[in-house]
C-alpha cells in the first residue's frame, strides 16, 4: 500500500481534533493534532507516487529525502573491504592457500594494492575528464551471506562517500545490475530519494551512469558508476565510452589477478620442487612421514589431517601414522586393519581417490576407518589421496586424508598439486623402504633377528655420545653357548639353530627392549650393551640371563628336551673412556677367564691395583656373596698371562679324549658343565 508519511501525520492529526471536539478529557488532543499537523507539513515529500514503494530500502531512503527524516536517516551498510582474490565467481573463488600463509596473504595484499593504485587513477581521469561529472567510483562483486556490490575504489568532489559501501540487488537501481549484467543504466531525472547508497549526505544526485565489469565466460565482476548534480548530465556517447572503458577495467582486474594467482602457484610449485630434493635426502621412513606432513600443514588448509599407512600388508595392519587438527590427539597412532569399513581405508585397501560431501546427521555417522574412532560431525567435506609405490600390488601404502568444515570443495589447482605431491611421495617412499630393507638384511641376523655386530658399533657410536654427555656408563656383556660344538655334532646344525634362536629370544626379554643393545657376535656368541647401567646392574643383569638360559628347555624333536648354559665376560664402560674396542676385548677376556674356571658363570673384569693380589684368579660373581656388590668381584689384570688359541685348543682336546659324552639326564638332556671339552671352530682359530 503506497502511502506518503506527511498523509499518514495527516490523518492521525485528523483523529486527535476528532476526539478534541467531544470536549472533557479529550480536549488536550488538540494540542497533538497541532504537532502532527506540523510534522506532517515538514516531511511533505517532493516526488512523484511512481517511485515510492512499500520495502524497508524504499522507506529509509524517503527518510532521507525529508527535513525531519533527515535526522533519522543511518548511514549507508558497509561490507567487508573488497579484495582482490574476492573478485572471481563463485567456481573459481576457492585459491588454495600456498606453502605460508602468511607470504599469500602477502602477495593478495601487494596485487590489491597495486590494483588499488591503477583504479584510483584511471577514476581520477574519468571523472576529470567528463563534463559535470561528480563522483566516480567501481564496485566489486562479493559472494559472502548475500550476493552485493561493495565500493572498492572512488574520486569525488564529495565527502559524503561511505568506503565499502554494500549495495544489495534489492530495492537499489545500481543493484539490478547484479540481476541483469548485460544491462546499463542512464538516468538524467533522479530525485533525491532514489540514492545510491553509498553517500551519507544531502547531494542532489541527478544524473548517474553504470555499466557492469562484466565477462561472458567468467561472469560478473563488479559495476563502473558515474554520477552528476547536474540533470541530463551524460549522453549516450558516455555509456559507449563507458562500455569500452569498463571491457579495459574487466582486463586490468583479470591481469592483476592472475598475476598473482600465477605468482602464488609459482611459489607453490617452487616448494613441491624443495621437497622432492628433500625427499631424495632422506632415505628413513619416518623421515618421509614428517616429510608429507610438513608439506600439507604448510601448504594445503584444513580442518583435520591424518597420514594413513598400511605398515604389514601381510596382517593387514595399518596406523595413522601423522594426525593434526580436530581429534588429533586422539588420531595419531590409532592402529586399524585394512579389512575395517570406513572411506579411507577404501582409498587404502583399493587405491582409490576419495571426495566426499558429508551431511551432519547425528543419527548417522560416516565412518572414516571404523566404528571405534572419534566421532566428530562439524567436519563436512573428505578428500583422501593414496599414495602409491607399485601399481602392481592393488593397495596404496599411504594415504593423506583432509577433511575440512567447509562444503566447498578444493579447487583442481589443489587437486592436481596434492596428486603431484602424492606421486613425489610414493616414489620416495618406496625408495626409503627398499633401503630400510637392505639396511635391516646388512644390519641383523638372519637366524636370530638380532642386529650383528657392525650394526651395534653404529648404535653405540650414538650412545657413546650421549653417555659421555650425561655422563653415564655402559655395560658390556659377551657370552659363549658352553659346550656349542658338541650340540652340532651330536644333534645337528639345525638343533644348533634352534638354540642359537631360542638364547636370542631370551636375551631379547632379559633387557630393555627400548635401550639396551643385543648383538649376535657370529657362531655362538653374543654381545649385549647395558646403555646407562652400573657395577652392580650390570653384575645383577648378566647373573639374570645366565639363569634364565640355563632354565630354558629346547624343543629339538627328541624326546625330551634340550638344556644348555652360557659362560659370560662382563666389562663396565665408563663415560670418561668409551672405547668399544678395547671394552670388548676386556669382555673377551672376562668370558674366556668364566670359561676357564668351569663355565656357566659371570666373571667381571676389573682393573689390578695395588691392593688386589688376587686379581688374576678371584672367584666367578655366580659364586661370590650375593650381598656385595658386583664390581668388588674379582677380575682379570693386565697382567694376568693368556694362553694363545691353539693352546687352548691342544688342552681342551685332551680333556675331550677323557671324558668326550654327553650325558643325558631323565628329563632333560644337559650338556656337563665340569667337563673342559674344547671351544667352536671359531674360538679355536683353526
Amino acid at each position: 500500500m503506497k502511502k506518503y508519511l506527511s498523509d499518514i501525520l495527516y490523518v492521525v492529526a485528523g483523529l486527535f481534533i476528532a476526539f478534541a471536539f467531544k470536549g472533557g478529557v479529550f480536549s488536550f488532543l488538540i494540542f497533538f493534532a497541532g504537532i502532527s499537523i506540523l510534522l506532517a507539513w515538514l516531511n511533505k515529500s517532493k516526488t512523484p507516487d511512481e517511485f515510492l514503494t512499500e520495502s524497508s530500502n524504499e522507506m529509509d531512503l524517503k527518510l532521507g529525502t525529508t527535513k525531519v527524516g533527515r535526522l533519522f536517516k543511518k548511514d549507508p551498510p558497509t561490507g567487508a573491504h573488497p579484495q582482490l582474490k574476492d573478485t572471481v565467481p563463485a567456481s573459481a573463488s576457492h585459491l588454495n592457500e600456498s606453502s605460508s600463509r602468511v607470504k599469500t596473504e602477502k602477495i593478495w595484499s601487494q596485487a590489491d594494492t597495486e590494483l588499488s593504485q591503477s583504479l584510483l587513477g584511471l577514476l581520477k581521469g574519468v571523472k576529470n575528464l567528463t563534463p559535470n561529472a561528480h563522483t566516480a567510483a567501481v564496485f566489486f562483486l562479493q559472494n559472502q551471506i548475500e550476493t552485493c556490490f561493495v565500493l572498492k575504489s572512488f574520486f569525488s568532489d564529495s565527502t559524503e562517500v561511505v568506503p565499502n559501501s554494500k549495495i544489495s540487488k534489492a530495492g537499489s537501481l545500481i543493484g539490478r545490475l547484479i540481476e541483469n549484467p548485460n544491462s546499463h543504466i542512464l538516468e538524467g531525472d533522479l530525485y533525491n530519494f532514489k540514492g545510491l547508497y553509498y553517500k551519507n549526505g544531502d547531494t542532489p544526485i541527478k544524473s548517474l551512469l553504470a555499466v557492469p565489469i562484466f565477462n561472458k565466460e567468467y561472469g560478473l565482476y563488479g559495476a563502473l558508476v558515474l554520477d552528476s548534480l547536474t540533470e541530463n548530465a551524460f549522453t549516450h556517447k558516455n555509456l559507449d565510452a563507458f562500455v569500452e572503458l569498463a571491457a579495459v577495467l574487466y582486463q586490468l582486474v583479470q591481469k592483476s589477478f592472475v598475476s598473482a594467482k600465477n605468482y602464488i602457484e609459482k611459489h607453490q610449485y617452487s616448494i613441491l620442487y624443495h621437497y622432492q630434493r628433500s625427499f631424495f635426502k632422506n632415505m628413513r621412513v619416518q623421515s618421509i612421514y614428517q616429510e608429507v606432513f610438513d608439506y600439507i600443514k604448510d601448504n594445503i588448509p584444513y580442518d583435520r589431517l591424518m597420514i594413513l599407512a598400511l605398515e604389514d600388508a601381510e596382517n593387514k595392519r595399518c596406523r595413522v601414522v601423522k594426525s593434526d587438527g580436530f581429534n588429533a590427539e586422539l588420531l595419531e597412532g590409532y592402529e586399524f586393519s585394512l579389512s575395517d569399513k570406513g572411506l579411507l581405508v577404501l582409498a587404502l585397501s583399493k587405491n582409490r581417490i576419495i571426495e566426499r560431501h558429508i551431511k551432519q546427521d547425528p543419527t548417522e555417522y560416516i565412518h572414516r576407518i571404523n566404528d571405534a574412532e572419534p566421532q566428530n560431525f562439524d567436519l563436512q567435506y573428505l578428500f583422501a589421496i593414496p599414495i602409491v609405490t607399485d601399481e602392481k600390488l592393488g593397495h596404496a601404502n599411504l594415504a593423506i586424508c583432509l577433511e575440512s568444515v567447509d562444503v566447498t570443495p578444493y579447487t583442481d589447482h589443489e587437486k592436481n598439486l596434492l596428486r603431484t605431491f602424492a606421486g613425489v611421495a610414493g616414489f620416495a617412499y618406496e625408495r626409503a623402504q627398499a633401503f630400510e630393507t637392505e639396511q635391516e638384511k646388512a644390519n641383523k641376523d638372519g637366524l636370530t633377528g638380532l642386529i650383528n655386530h657392525r650394526a651395534m658399533q653404529e648404535k653405540l657410536r650414538a650412545e657413546k655420545l650421549r653417555a659421555k654427555r650425561q655422563k653415564n656408563d655402559i655395560g658390556i656383556l659377551m657370552m659363549d653357548i658352553d659346550h656349542f660344538k658338541k650340540v652340532n655334532d651330536t644333534y645337528g646344525h639345525p638343533a644348533g639353530d634352534k638354540v642359537i634362536a631360542g638364547i636370542a629370544s631370551v636375551l631379547k626379554k632379559e633387557v630393555r627392549s627400548e635401550i639396551d643393545l643385543v648383538a649376535r657376535y657370529g657362531g655362538e656368541e653374543f654381545v649385549v650393551a647395558l646403555i646407562e647401567t652400573s657395577a652392580k646392574g650390570l653384575g645383577e643383569t648378566a647373573e639374570r640371563i645366565r639363569v634364565a638360559i640355563e632354565s630354558k628347555e629346547f624343543e629339538i624333536g627328541l624326546n625330551s628336551p634340550l638344556k644348555v648354559s652360557v659362560s659370560i665376560g662382563a666389562y663396565l664402560l665408563k663415560f670418561d673412556d668409551l672405547d668399544y674396542a678395547s671394552a670388548l676385548k676386556k669382555a673377551d677376556q672376562a668370558l674366556y677367564k668364566a670359561k676357564k674356571l668351569g663355565r656357566n658363570q659371570v666373571f667381571i673384569y676389573k682393573k689390578e691395583t695395588p691392593d688386589s693380589k688376587e686379581a688374576t684368579n678371584g672367584m666367578p660373581s655366580n659364586q661370590a656373596n650375593t650381598n656385595q656388590d658386583t664390581h668388588n668381584s674379582p677380575a682379570i689384570t693386565k697382567n694376568t698371562k693368556i694362553p694363545t688359541q691353539k693352546e687352548i685348543a691342544i688342552q681342551e682336546f685332551r680333556e675331550t679324549l677323557r671324558n668326550p659324552s654327553i650325558h643325558p639326564s631323565q628329563n632333560h638332556t644337559d650338556l656337563s658343565l665340569k667337563d673342559e671339552s674344547s671351544l667352536d671352530d671359531t674360538r679355536k682359530g683353526f
